[in-house]
């Protein structure tokens, strides 16, 4: 399969070309276009670091993922070695169901491993130990990824290839590991416990492929993040304000949608709700990219609908691994209930 590949810091985050294949398909509202503005910096501020409990939840929820981690010292790589890639992104299609089962055989343990240096990052003491152990927490998804290399598993291999990118990026500015990003990083991981069983779908990134939708009032914030997604998405669609995200929205159906609270007239609450009442699709995850990070922002979030938050200023490999979290466990999350509905109309036919 053929791949994009990129500059050195972003080469981690390159997927197959097949999960860029399209541009956006209507003219986004006014903004100045991306090319203008491609070396403008992101805006900055400094994240509230108060004890988040909707991190200490996902720490929770992964220390009973596949039973309990253990946090005493940084654990290497325990996955099963597995050949070279010739291509660090490419898809090896004649790997057979032997090698398919292997990777579900191990992935478990590898998983365990996994969680334990993400434990041990949650509670590092100051940069350097940070730093090390996000060496070895990368060493071990690089060497679980290697294992994926059939297209039975393209959704597993490109989470890890993505979280690979943020973990060396963070490992290259420990001071960047923040509540949010460790909350993206313990959502990540969830997905990837789910994902790793035999009854996971391989398309779920490709088929449709996945759409974004971006709506921020800040032209430097609403391009830094298009920018961002662009580089393992197709173009995501943009908004410079929540009714004109309202229109994209009742037009077409989107994986994610990030929103910007501080907006005029509609702030991104207020656009949150309206997209959780009919006509439109009200299981779209909203996820909200701001400079309001304290709890009662995180309370008022949850409350008119959104799924998480982001604080500026933001990483752009979070962005991609955020979205490629939320979109594919939409995807499972709507399958799941095509199928529970499937089985009450078996269930009433049969009486």
């Amino acid at each position: 399969m053929a791949t994009q590949t990129f500059t050195a810091g972003e080469r981690a985050l390159s997927l197959p070309a097949k999960l860029v294949p399209g541009l956006r398909r209507k003219t986004s509202p006014p903004a100045k276009p991306l090319a203008e503005e491609e070396n403008t910096p992101a805006p900055t501020t400094q994240e509230n670091h108060e004890p988040d409990p909707a991190l200490s939840t996902l720490v929770t929820l992964l220390n009973g993922a596949s039973g309990p981690v253990t946090t005493s010292a940084p654990v290497p790589p325990t996955v099963t070695p597995a050949p070279a890639r010739t291509h660090h992104q490419g898809v090896n299609r004649t790997q057979g169901p032997a090698q398919i089962a292997s990777y579900f055989e191990i992935a478990p343990e590898s998983l365990r491993s996994i969680r334990s240096s993400f434990s041990q990052l949650n509670r590092a003491p100051g940069d350097r130990h940070r730093q090390e152990t996000l060496e070895v927490f990368r060493q071990q998804l690089t060497a679980l990824s290697c294992c994926t290399n059939s297209p039975e598993l393209l959704a597993v291999r490109n989470i890890l290839l993505s979280l690979e990118g943020l973990l060396a990026q963070l490992a290259a500015k420990p001071e960047d590991l923040t509540a949010s990003t460790l909350r993206t990083i313990a959502g990540t991981l969830l997905l990837l416990d789910t994902l790793s069983h035999p009854a996971s779908r391989p398309d779920l990134v490709i088929d449709p492929p996945i759409r974004l939708l971006v709506v921020d009032d800040d032209p430097v914030s609403r391009v830094t993040m298009a920018l961002a997604l662009k580089k393992t998405f197709p173009v995501p669609d943009i908004a410079a304000a929540g009714d004109a995200a309202l229109d994209f929205a009742a037009q077409d159906h989107y994986d994610v949608i990030f929103a910007d609270i501080e907006m005029p007239k509609m702030n991104g609450w207020e656009f949150c709700s309206k997209v959780r009442k009919p006509p439109l699709d009200g299981t779209t995850p909203v996820i909200f990219v701001t400079r309001s990070c304290d709890f009662q922002s995180r309370a008022r979030s949850i409350q008119s609908g959104g799924q998480d938050l982001i604080a500026k200023p933001f990483l752009r490999f979070e962005i991609a691994v955020k979205a490629l979290t939320f979109a594919i466990r939409g995807r499972l999350e709507c399958l799941a209930r095509s199928s529970n509905h499937r089985s009450m109309l078996l269930q009433t036919a049969g009486r």
